[in-house]
């Protein structure tokens, strides 16, 4: 529109009169967006206080690296895959998730509380069921506070709880599409909340709560939501994440995260190469056996081993920060010698030679080493294992609780492996995750065993072991049950040994109670559906920790103590490094031997004979128990 006034002496007001009233319209249209840019400029929507982008080019060291704010830590291996050409995780397994962990609390003033807006990009895989899509909140039902966001038929619904309040519900209007692309925002404002799906309103509800209370028993979790025992697990993928500290609208949230600048990842150009992580040993079989060590750069891949150091062959792997490589063409129950080699820009580290002990054939002697719940405990770490080391086992297989928080990569490097040395240079791991270990991708990135990792067999001489995951289901039905089952029958080894960290039986008083007021549980009682495979197998023990304390059973079938050789022998050995626990002042009528102190166990066995001795952090002898067939 042109208004051109030549001769303001001679302005005709007719004429621009009846010019404006002809081009009314128009200028109420040109006033309109002139003034919704202001409002706009006025109203603009605030920086996130955290923006998360959910790909692997944001993974680092067990964490999504934030493009702004806290990083998120990596629950389980999600897979790597993307939609429309946007790159994201995959969800489907049952421990997989991201999550800004709740045990660093000095973090938990800064969390959004008068209002918020939580902000997520994701694809749900189908519309049947509750999946958990993004929450901070820990069983309302207990009168906790927080938030969540979950899909439950394919329609979203948002939650907002305060103690003493209640809590407010909106529930989507809208049937969400398997396998589109979608964004969820939902908002409160102090006094209402709000939910939309692709930028529209799903609804409202009042929620006159004033400021949220998080206890700090939570975290921020995105794909997974759970209240107790129950898991609102997150089929489908997810690529973005934003949190707010304000309640604002879809365009608020879009021009907010357009405009927001994405940090870099942190880089390693020009920095000094060294070891991080000292090569170590994992499962050993007869043939071959895996060496994992970890560089301070991504940097080549060089393995020497032979019978000696002048016989080593060499084998290169892929460029990496955490090597893992499989020696193939080895001898069974033979010492070999390892060193391993990495390069870049010019600077190569090399470690010193190791060795290891490949697994033995059928009618050979094997001795091997049991212990659980290291934890966080370097300084009884370092004496447990030297201890440990003394003896000279073929191999070490650690009942769960490897460290105190598996989020945590500093303390795998400082806590675990630095600890246990000399002891992991010469004796090969064979892990078992606990719940301590908190299903980390670090543990996955750091551990080689089998797939899925979290349940596998070993065999060495006439001995086979069955390591499970018993944070996930074991019931009847379940994929590890099936698994557990399928293995157990195919078996033929002389000796069944079962490894879990949580314990059927257990007399323990922190966990399972002592109580004249509370409920004496003798263990976990829901994993004693294991017990009936144990039974019908013939399995000789069951070896697990969770509780820092040596327990040794009677032989148990069904439920209770029969002869020697009728049935299965559960002994805790969670004495690695944990706080010590204590055995309730009355004795278990499954319970044998009871001590409270930082321990391991040691098993002898060839094809007539197993005996099993346990020894205290002094090296002292306390117990042992032997078996015949």
């Amino acid at each position: 529109m042109n208004l051109r006034l030549e001769n303001h002496d001679s302005l005709d007001f007719e004429s621009v009169n009846v010019f404006l009233i002809a081009h009314r319209q128009t200028l109420c249209v040109f006033v309109s967006l002139v003034v919704g840019c202001l409002l706009a400029s006025m109203q603009s929507a605030p920086e996130p206080v955290a923006h998360w982008l959910i790909r692997e080019s944001r993974y680092q060291d067990g964490q999504i690296v934030a493009a702004r704010g806290p990083n998120l830590m990596v629950s389980g291996f999600p897979a790597v895959r993307t939609l429309d050409g946007v790159e994201g995780y995959q969800i489907k397994d049952e421990e997989e998730c991201f999550i800004y962990p709740w045990d660093d609390r000095s973090k938990w003033a800064a969390m959004p509380k008068s209002e918020f807006t939580i902000s997520v990009e994701f694809a749900v895989e189908d519309d049947q069921g509750t999946h958990g899509l993004a929450a901070c909140i820990f069983q309302p039902s207990e009168g906790l506070g927080g938030w969540r966001v979950l899909i439950k038929n394919g329609k979203p619904e948002f939650t907002v709880a305060k103690p003493g309040l209640g809590s407010a519900v909106v529930a989507g209007a809208d049937v969400l599409t398997p396998g589109k692309r979608h964004r969820l925002d939902a908002s409160y404002d102090g006094g209402l909340i709000k939910l939309y799906v692709d930028g529209k309103m799903q609804g409202s509800a009042e929620a006159k709560f004033g400021d949220l209370i998080y206890n700090g028993r939570a975290g921020i979790c995105f794909a997974d939501w759970w209240e107790g025992p129950r898991s609102f697990r997150f089929k489908g993928m997810l690529f973005s994440a934003a949190l707010f500290d304000k309640g604002i609208t879809p365009e608020q949230v879009s021009s907010a995260l357009q405009s927001s600048k994405v940090s870099p990842m942190p880089g390693e150009e020009g920095g000094k190469l060294g070891i991080s992580i000292d090569p170590f040993f994992q499962y050993p079989t007869t043939s071959e056996a895996t060496v994992v060590w970890e560089t301070s750069r991504i940097a080549s891949t060089v393995v020497r081993f032979g019978l000696s150091a002048r016989s080593a062959k060499e084998m290169k792997g892929e460029d990496s920060k955490i090597h893992t490589v499989r020696m193939s063409d080895l001898k069974p129950a033979t010492t070999y010698f390892v060193q391993v080699e990495s390069t870049v820009e010019g600077q190569t580290v090399t470690s010193e030679w190791q060795s290891f002990r490949t697994a033995s054939l059928p009618g050979t002697g094997v001795k091997i080493a049991i212990v659980g719940d290291t934890q966080d405990h370097p300084e009884t770490n370092t004496i447990v294992a030297q201890r440990i080391f003394e003896e000279r086992p073929d191999s070490l297989m650690i009942v769960g609780d490897l460290v105190g928080m598996g989020w945590k990569k500093e303390q795998w490097v400082h806590d675990f492996f630095a600890s246990m040395r000399p002891l992991l240079s010469h004796v090969p791991l064979l892990p078992v995750i606990g719940n301590h270990d908190r299903n980390a991708r670090i543990y996955y990135d750091l551990m080689a065993v089998p797939q899925p990792e979290y349940c596998y067999s070993y065999k060495t001489g006439d001995v086979e072991f069955f390591a499970i995951d018993t944070n996930r289901s074991v019931q009847p039905g379940s994929v590890q049950y099936k698994w557990l089952e399928s293995a157990l029958k195919a078996s033929t080894a002389k000796w069944k040994i079962a490894a879990h960290h949580h314990p059927p039986y257990s007399s323990d008083t922190d966990d399972f109670g002592d109580s004249a007021t509370g409920p004496t549980t003798d263990g976990e009682i829901g994993l004693r559906s294991l017990s009936g495979l144990y039974d019908r197998y013939q399995v000789d023990l069951c070896f697990t920790g969770h509780i820092h304390s040596y327990e040794r059973t009677y032989p148990l079938k069904g439920g209770k103590v029969v002869g020697e050789g009728e049935g299965t022998v559960y002994v805790v050995v969670g004495g690695g490094g944990g706080g010590l626990e204590k055995a309730k002042a009355t004795r278990s009528v499954f319970s044998r031997v009871v001590r409270s102190a930082h321990h391991f166990g040691m098993i002898w066995a060839d094809s007539n004979r197993l005996e099993l001795r346990a020894y205290d952090d002094r090296g002292l002898l306390f117990d042992t128990y032997e078996m015949k067939k």
